[in-house]
């Protein structure tokens, strides 16, 4: 089942790049660096959790989650900003 899993996540992974532009077969050396700053690593000691990496591995992940959540919300925040100026300054409110 893991097995089998990461293999769809690698071709879905794969198809994705494709179908957006990029170019893995030119540049497969940074979309590795890229693959790893967007998913850093959650244990030290492997895959496996144990009673001695839990803690660290349940801090890591909620980390890497919260840095996710934190860019959605300055993303969208910009957004709304860009959006509203437009209209704002567009209509003369100054």
């Amino acid at each position: 089942l893991i097995d089998q899993a990461t293999t769809d996540l690698g071709v879905w992974m794969g198809d994705y790049l494709e179908d957006n532009g990029y170019s893995p077969h030119t540049a497969s050396v940074l979309m590795k660096q890229m693959f790893m700053t967007a998913f850093p690593r959650l244990t030290d000691d492997g895959p496996e959790l144990t009673e001695e990496n839990i803690e660290e591995y349940l801090i890591r992940n909620r980390r890497v989650m919260n840095s996710y959540a934190e860019q959605k919300k300055k993303t969208s925040l910009l957004g709304t900003f860009a959006q509203n100026a437009g209209g704002y300054h567009g209509h003369g409110w100054w």
